[in-house]
């Protein structure tokens, strides 16, 4: 359950006029340092996190090295979280316009354990261009037009709910702010080590370009920066402390200034950390939908998107032959193909991955679904993780 500290910061999230983030769960040594990459072939441990009792650890460690941070985004509804969440969120960071006609991974003949799913995973995103530990592996060159300088490895993870969302209105039945919260954290615990430090947060932005303004400033604030200067000495007793509440001045608010986080900088200077976001394809349809924006500004957005961020973009469902995968690939590349996506898949800023088959067709819509049929451990065991099911079954969840 949620601690009294961290059920307030929810509840902060939704107070009228709030524009900020609220961290529920953030390590010590978030974002700065990924941990170590097991060996090939090693089991992928589940379940090895613990919680914080705290809402937020304050205290910084600065880098080890002058390597900016770079931080892989997931922001979800989480209603609930599933497999398919936790895959995209575990995943490295993909070369530019990875080849979206890749071949099927394997299918699955009966549900298997979340840490074979995700050692499925990590096996399939290696044999496509993305290795283990993270770093890019060189895609083809007739895949890359001119694409920008681009971050490194992810150095931590961030699981992100958003209080205000531009386009979904909670439903009936749906979680509460409070079991989001709950399920984030849940999710967060099941996370393998090797994705390095997670945090759990809930932001108050409803688009994905003050999202990315937002999470920048409070990263700068925060410290978790590099610069071309050996980090100095500092001791626990003395941590800094962000602002990650009240982000609401001017000051605090105004633009950040242009830069690309992986641009060289002169000794001394700072690297702004790299923001990507891990999503679906409906959401980047939403993203690039103008109906969203005030009249004429779409464009303005986007740039003001890209000036801090990458998108990940998850491929939808099967690879497979059928008329509906036929259909639905159709529709993707006409998406990717259109002038304005298209413009930022060429520069490398939106990337594209697609989840192994084992989770192609996992959603939040069929645990839901399941749960409401009276599915039980054994029939979420290749949908969920297990301390997300644990939960859900616990607190009896989406039962009407």
């Amino acid at each position: 359950m949620l601690t009294e500290a961290q059920a307030a910061s929810v509840q902060r999230t939704s107070e009228p006029g709030f524009h900020g983030v609220e961290f529920l769960l953030r390590p010590e040594n978030w974002p700065e340092c990924a941990s170590p990459t097991p060996q090939s072939g090693s089991p992928v441990p589940f379940g090895t996190r613990s919680r914080s009792s705290s809402v937020v650890s304050l205290s910084f460690q600065p880098p080890k090295t002058n390597t900016p941070s770079h931080i892989a985004v997931l922001d979800s509804s989480f209603n609930p979280p599933t497999l398919a969440h936790l895959v995209l969120a575990s995943s490295a960071f993909p070369p530019p316009m990875l080849n979206p006609n890749v071949r099927r991974s394997r299918g699955l003949s009966s549900p298997k354990s979340p840490s074979a799913i995700l050692r499925e995973a990590a096996t399939y995103f290696s044999s496509h261009g993305v290795s283990p530990d993270g770093s890019l592996a060189p895609a083809p060159k007739d895949e890359v037009t001119n694409p920008d300088p681009a971050p490194g490895p992810y150095t931590a993870r961030l699981l992100m709910f958003a209080a205000k969302n531009a386009d979904k209105t909670p439903g009936w039945g749906d979680a509460s702010p409070i079991q989001r919260a709950e399920l984030m954290l849940a999710q967060a615990e099941a996370m393998p080590p090797q994705a390095g430090p997670v945090a759990v947060a809930i932001v108050a932005e409803p688009t994905f370009a003050a999202k990315a303004k937002m999470l920048v400033r409070v990263l700068e604030e925060s410290g978790a920066w590099s610069t071309g200067h050996e980090p100095r000495e500092q001791h626990r007793s003395e941590p800094s402390t962000p602002r990650v509440r009240a982000l609401t001045s001017p000051s605090m608010m105004s633009p950040v200034p242009p830069a690309s986080p992986s641009s060289p900088a002169p000794s001394g200077h700072l690297h702004l950390p790299a923001i990507t976001f891990l999503v679906g394809m409906d959401t980047l349809e939403r993203i690039f939908d103008a109906k969203y924006y005030p009249h004429g500004r779409m464009d303005a957005a986007m740039e003001e998107l890209f000036q801090h961020a990458w998108l990940v973009c998850a491929r939808r469902g099967s690879g497979g032959e059928s008329t509906d995968a036929a259909d639905t690939r159709r529709l993707e590349d006409n998406l990717l193909a259109r002038a304005d996506v298209a413009r930022w898949v060429a520069r490398g800023r939106i990337r594209l991955i697609r989840a192994p088959e084992a989770v192609a067709d996992v959603s939040s819509t069929r645990v839901r679904m399941a749960l409401r049929m009276g599915a039980g451990a054994g029939a979420l065991r290749g949908l969920c993780a297990d301390p997300v099911s644990k939960y859900l079954l616990e607190q009896r969840m989406y039962r009407s």
